[in-house]
Formats: C-alpha cells, structure tokens, sequence
C-alpha cells in the first residue's frame, strides 16, 4: 500500500472519528431510554423528545464541513470546536432528572450539534489528505473507525449502566413506594413482582394505585441516576478526542480546487 501523505493527521482524525462513533452509537441507545424510562412513556412525546437532536447532528455536521472549507488554514479548531461542545454538552446531560425534560432535550441537542462536527469532517479531513489512489480506502477506514468506537464505546457505557441501575432500581422502587404507604414488611416483594412480573402486581400485599404511582416515580429516577453515569463516562473519551484534535496538523495545503475524480 501507498504510504498516505500527512499520516499523522489522518491517524489523529481517525482517533477523532473513533470517540465521535462511541459517543454517536450510544447516543441512539441511550437518548431513546431516557426518553421513554425517565419521562412519562408516550410514543409521541418520545419521538418529539429525539427529533432535534437527531436534526442537531445533520447540521453540525453540514455546518462543521462547510466550516472545513471556509476556514481552511483552521481545521484544527473547527474539529476542536465540534469535540468540546460535544464533551461539554455530553458530560452535562448528567444533570437529567425526571422534573426537567425541556433541559434535557436541550443538552441532547446541543451534543448532538457538536457530535456532527466529530462523525463526518473527520472523515473529510482524513480524505482531505490521502492519495487519490487511496480515497476509496481513508473513506471505508473512517466509516469502519466509527463503526468499531461505537461497537466498544456501547459496550462499556451499557455496562456502566447497568451495574448502576441493577443497584438503584430495587433501591428507588422501595423507597418511593414505602413512602406513599406500602408496608416495609410487603417491600420486597412488590420490589419483585413490580420488575419481574409487573401484571401481577394488583395480588401483591399493600398494593395501591397510590403506591404503584409513586414505584413508577422511583423507577424513572433510578434510570436518571443511572444513565448519569454514562454520561460521566463519556467525559474521559471527550477530552482525549480534544486533545487529538489540537495536535491535529492544517490541511491547507490539500485543500486545492482539484477534481480527484470526475463522476
């Protein structure tokens, strides 16, 4: 194989597009659960709740490219750009709670927005660099980069999830429950019953309307706090793309008006 010209600008935006994948990837797991497990579950409102991010990304990533081409001495601090805001936006949806759905879509947005400066312009710039007899190459790696930080990035945000909400689901259940009247002695087994085999739970001993409302609260903050962890997590992945990014060398010099390939 042809040696690819800037080879440190293409491994640096290849390590960019490989945090943007796990945080990209998660994000279509993860946003739709809270969505649906921390707010009250109604299909519409869910899908209402996952429409701006999901437009959020296609325009930071339209907006993060033009950029590329405006600024062309600047590609570094357009990437730059695009993985703060994503970091920043992404470690703060921390702060999501079931009282504050309208914060919460706005966070999601405005990391989505700086997710699509991190999916695509990396894929730019890596194409940007290579030779013309390796375009279709850089093209299939950055999408395969992506593909892979998603598939590693998911893994370890699900098991950080659900560790947390092993722990805090049986825990917020029995306490909100108790505390809108069920019997200490009924908790654990209403706990049981309620997340084992919820039709059942009418039979249950201390059962109430009341008490199964105030369960189901218990059960959006116990995904709140658990989901909060993912979030953390994904602080760490941030910053390391950050820095990527201001090592990241200027494309000027390949950015010319030539026509690799006339279709």
């Amino acid at each position: 194989m042809v040696p690819i010209k800037g080879q440190r600008i293409v491994a640096l935006a290849y390590a960019t597009a490989f945090v943007g994948g796990m945080f990209f990837y998660s994000a279509l797991n993860f946003l739709p659960t809270t969505w649906s497990d921390v707010y009250v579950n109604d299909p519409i409102q869910v899908g209402l709740k996952g429409l701006p991010p999901a437009i959020a990304t296609t325009v930071g990533a339209i907006f993060f490219n033009a950029m590329l081409s405006t600024f062309k001495k600047n590609s570094r601090e357009v990437l730059l750009t695009g993985a703060i805001i994503m970091t920043i936006f992404g470690g703060s949806l921390a702060v999501i709670t079931p009282d504050n759905p309208k914060l919460a879509v706005a966070l999601a947005t405005l990391a989505c927005f700086g997710l699509g400066g991190m999916i695509v312009p990396t894929a730019s710039v890596a194409l940007l660099v290579a030779p013309d007899s390796l375009l279709t190459t850089a093209a299939a790696l950055s999408l395969s980069v992506r593909t892979v930080g998603g598939a590693i990035g998911y893994s370890i945000y699900y098991n950080v999830f659900v560790t947390k909400l092993k722990k805090n689901l049986p825990l917020y259940v029995a306490t909100y429950a108790i505390e809108a009247g069920l019997p200490v002695v009924d908790a654990k087994q209403f706990v049981t019953v309620l997340l084992t085999e919820p039709t059942k739970i009418a039979s249950v001993p201390g059962f109430s309307l009341k008490v199964l409302e105030a369960a189901e609260v218990g059960v959006r903050w116990a995904y709140a706090l658990s989901l909060k962890y993912v979030w953390y997590t994904s602080i760490p992945f941030g910053i390391c793309a950050i820095i990527c990014c201001v090592f990241l060398g200027s494309t000027a010099k390949y950015q010319t008006n030539r026509v690799a390939v006339a279709l």
